[in-house]
């Protein structure tokens, strides 16, 4: 499984969010991370919240394409809320 991502985007997101894809890869290739179906109508996207490398919990959301790439399309430091959920279950 490949993960990619537009350097575009990343740019965009790294400016507003403070989180580079690379890192958000991190969470996403993580066996601890906490994984679920994003409710948007095309029911190809996907959250996932850990911690990356750099030790931050971050809120990944992704578009995956059957088992052939996922591709990275915004990434944010988690709430308050959704660091202390993902922290409960781990």
């Amino acid at each position: 499984m490949e993960i990619t991502w537009d350097d575009r985007k990343e740019l965009a997101n790294l400016k507003k969010h403070g989180v580079a894809f690379d890192e958000a890869a991190t969470v996403v290739l993580s066996p601890l991370a906490l994984v679920a179906m994003n409710a948007h109508p095309s029911n190809n996207r996907w959250e996932y919240l850990g911690y990356s490398v750099k030790g931050r919990v971050l809120y990944v959301v992704t578009v995956e394409k059957a088992d052939e790439f996922i591709k990275i399309i915004s990434a944010r430091k988690a709430l308050p809320h959704e660091k202390e959920r993902y922290e409960k279950r781990v």
